[in-house]
């Protein structure tokens, strides 16, 4: 009987990164697959209908399904052995995110969605401490500070919410590495998007500058004064 294993892995988003721009980035799947520190290549390939149809993970919601082989290079001992293995998976986008399912070696199968979602403020420690304390109050917060409460957003997190099923024996390993690794895949997605702003914002600005360079010049060289 395999063991069932659920997570739930979030990252922020910083506040100059747009959530519409990382839904942008899931929609388009791929850099979901190549932050993989392991990932020797991967290729699309054609979705069969009997390998989903049967799997209610995969949802009438979903706007595009598709299909790719994973080909990692798993480290058995470190610097010294490694292990070639083949992930098929299956990718479907939605409107709030996308969901994967992946056959990994081992008999080890895993479901995730990811999605964004505001983020829950945690009130301070100080503020705890009031509160546990009994000395609380309103007078404690005036006017827009009163933001800062339980349930306030606070920003946008990416977000993962995983079920894996896997054998007894590798559960310890899967347990040990999953959160980690994926975490750090939530991270390179969000960094990549923030990259990929930011050279775009650099380039508009450099058009800019070019169109306005060039507006000037003629100016210039349309100024009677000049021209005489």
């Amino acid at each position: 009987m395999p063991s069932k294993l659920t997570f739930q892995i979030a990252h922020p988003l910083p506040p100059w990164v747009s959530p519409d721009d990382v839904l942008a980035a899931l929609h388009s799947y791929e850099p979901l697959i190549t932050p993989n520190p392991y990932l020797v290549s991967f290729a699309r390939r054609p979705v069969q209908i009997d390998e989903i149809v049967s799997d209610p993970f995969f949802r009438d919601d979903g706007r595009q399904l598709v299909a790719y082989e994973v080909r990692d290079r798993v480290p058995l001992v470190p610097g010294l052995a490694h292990k070639s293995v083949t992930i098929p998976c299956v990718m479907q986008s939605f409107d709030g995110g996308v969901r994967c399912r992946s056959l990994a070696q081992a008999g080890v199968k895993v479901w995730s969605t990811w999605t964004l979602r505001l983020q829950e403020q945690r009130p301070s420690r100080d503020r705890r401490d009031r509160d546990a304390a009994g000395t609380g109050s309103d007078s404690d917060s005036v006017g827009p500070a009163k933001t800062t409460a339980v349930g306030m957003a606070a920003g946008w997190e990416l977000v993962e919410e995983a079920r894996v099923e896997c054998s007894p024996l590798v559960k310890p390993f899967v347990t040990k590495s999953f959160e980690a690794g994926h975490r750090e895949i939530l991270r390179k997605v969000i960094e990549g998007v923030a990259q990929r702003s930011a050279e775009s914002q650099a380039e508009l600005l450099r058009q800019r500058r070019l169109s306005q360079s060039f507006q000037e010049d003629r100016a210039f060289h349309s100024n009677p004064i000049v021209s005489s």
